[in-house]
């Protein structure tokens, strides 16, 4: 795990961050539903929010940076589905934990390109709180740290190279985050 004290959000992430936190109300995580009623314009084309079902990360929302980072639109289809179990147990166990301590992740993940370079972002992931019977959301900002040609799209995730828990107001797990994709 890196060291929170050392590990300072990129200015987007912490202005996401910020909004996400001013939607609260009193409580230590916003709903679905105020998330959306109360969006940020600046932040909308990079975020995402996803659900956990069982073994499968679901997306219900891709801002339209991000369907063009990707050069598609994966809304409402089961993500990673080609990648090794190892890799989605471990992207899903940091979701989980998001979602049941609850708390913020903060990552630095690489990216290949399709022509051959690869890209940095960072990316935040928050928890969202859901009406009864509805499957716990986690929203996240995703921003690359250097422009990138719009005819490079990424095609697969190398890896997480770094990754620390947020602290809400909940205190932090007991176990550090994975790091997907990024083996030894």
């Amino acid at each position: 795990m890196t060291d929170p004290a050392r590990f300072a959000l990129e200015p987007r992430c912490a202005a996401f961050f910020e909004h996400w936190k001013s939607l609260r109300h009193g409580t230590l995580v916003p709903t679905v539903e105020d998330f959306l009623d109360r969006p940020s314009f600046t932040h909308a084309p990079l975020v995402f929010m996803v659900e956990v079902e069982g073994d499968m990360l679901i997306p219900k929302l891709h801002g339209t940076g991000i369907v063009a980072r990707w050069n598609r639109d994966d809304t409402a289809r089961k993500m990673h589905a080609d990648r090794d179990r190892g890799y989605l147990k471990e992207l899903l166990d940091n979701y989980r934990a998001v979602m049941a301590h609850p708390c913020g992740c903060y990552l630095r993940n690489e990216y290949a390109t399709t022509m051959g370079g690869t890209t940095q972002v960072r990316v935040i992931y928050l928890p969202l709180t859901s009406k009864p019977g509805r499957a716990p959301r986690v929203v996240g900002y995703s921003c690359e740290m250097e422009p990138r040609f719009d005819e490079d799209p990424m095609t697969e995730r190398h890896g997480t190279m770094e990754a620390v828990w947020l602290d809400i107001g909940g205190g932090l797990p007991n176990f550090p985050p994975h790091l997907p994709g990024n083996q030894p």
